[in-house]
């Protein structure tokens, strides 16, 4: 955490992180970037929100932040998982949004052939 705080707080990574656009512009210039971009294309909707690159940028710069949203994120799954049921409906939605769970006839089956490489 020291190191990440030094590295976020040393005039080069400031002056990078106070322009959302050349942050932007460095993550689809970047090859490597590009496929972390196409596996994650929740990151591409950060990059093209000015407001959220900002709150991302602020949360990289502050430690103790990015520790809060931790532990926020951490009560909220542990306050998903106490609901009898909810694990199971967020599963079987996402498997039928990664196409992995179809509706045939009358009864859904799994899919999986092609993620067992």
């Amino acid at each position: 955490p020291e190191l990440m705080s030094q590295l976020m707080n040393s005039p080069a990574v400031q002056g990078l992180m106070s322009n959302p656009d050349i942050f932007r512009e460095f993550f689809l210039n970047n090859s490597q970037m590009q496929g972390v971009l196409e596996r994650n294309p929740e990151i591409g909707h950060v990059l093209n929100n000015p407001q959220l690159m900002r709150q991302a940028m602020e949360i990289a710069r502050n430690p103790a932040l990015m520790q809060e949203m931790m532990r926020n994120q951490d009560v909220a799954l542990r306050n998903i998982e106490s609901l009898p049921g909810l694990i199971h409906y967020i599963l079987f939605f996402t498997l039928k949004k990664l196409n992995i769970l179809c509706y045939e006839g009358n009864r859904f089956t799994l899919h999986l052939e092609c993620y067992l490489i």
